[in-house]
């Protein structure tokens, strides 16, 4: 995943450089979308099969890529913070290396402390969804999400005005009951939170309305 790509992003606008991005990572498999924000950000988020996500934001007039925000790649779970748009494109023409998560997976257990994702609520880490140590699968969901959520359970479980503090204009990630597949969208505008005994957020974000349990949430970036 350390190759140079020979790739430059280069475009009068973020919409060209995301489209351009989109147009050549279709050859190697990937599918996605781009949407503009009222915010001047320009979001793409490209997705290969059920395992793999990536996530490039491009800033103001004049498209910029802004430390702190730089593109995100996940692969089952694990999730990997990029330089530029050039190391995107170097993972998405290459196959997922699986052998990389595992070994991620084996260090953080030696550290006695899951990989974190590069972010803090307050100042509390939150974890991302871990594989057993061999790398071959997911521990239990239930032991899983709870492993994952650390202090963020806490947050999530909190006044309204806090959980939407969380999560407002955050990359998050959740976990599907049914399919114990990770999801990661970004949450450009929270509707409401619901408080009903099974508590949930509904929110947009560039591939339409999600509703997501909080108690699945285990990831915020």
């Amino acid at each position: 995943m350390g190759q140079r790509s020979g790739y430059t992003s280069v475009g009068k606008s973020g919409m060209d450089k995301a489209n351009r991005f989109l147009e050549h990572v279709k050859g190697y498999g990937w599918e996605g979308k781009v949407s503009q924000h009222e915010d001047g950000v320009t979001h793409v988020f490209a997705r290969r099969g059920d395992q793999e996500t990536i996530d490039i934001w491009w800033h103001g007039a004049n498209a910029s890529i802004v430390k702190g925000h730089t593109p995100l790649y996940v692969l089952a779970g694990e999730t990997i913070r990029l330089n530029n748009v050039s190391a995107a494109v170097s993972i998405a023409q290459q196959d997922a290396d699986y052998s990389r998560l595992a070994k991620a997976v084996k260090r953080s257990t030696r550290k006695h402390a899951t990989k974190m994702v590069a972010t803090t609520i307050g100042t509390t880490p939150i974890s991302p969804l871990s594989d057993d140590e061999d790398g071959s699968g997911p521990t239990t969901l239930a032991a899983s999400i709870s492993a994952a959520r650390g202090d963020l359970g806490a947050i999530l479980a909190g006044p309204d005005a806090a959980v939407r503090k969380a999560l407002a204009k955050k990359t998050i990630q959740w976990v599907n009951s049914q399919s114990g597949l990770m999801h990661t969208a970004y949450v450009n505008k929270i509707n409401k939170v619901v408080r009903n005994g099974k508590d949930y957020v509904e929110f947009t974000d560039s591939e339409g309305f999600h509703a997501v349990y909080l108690d699945n949430i285990v990831g915020v970036a």
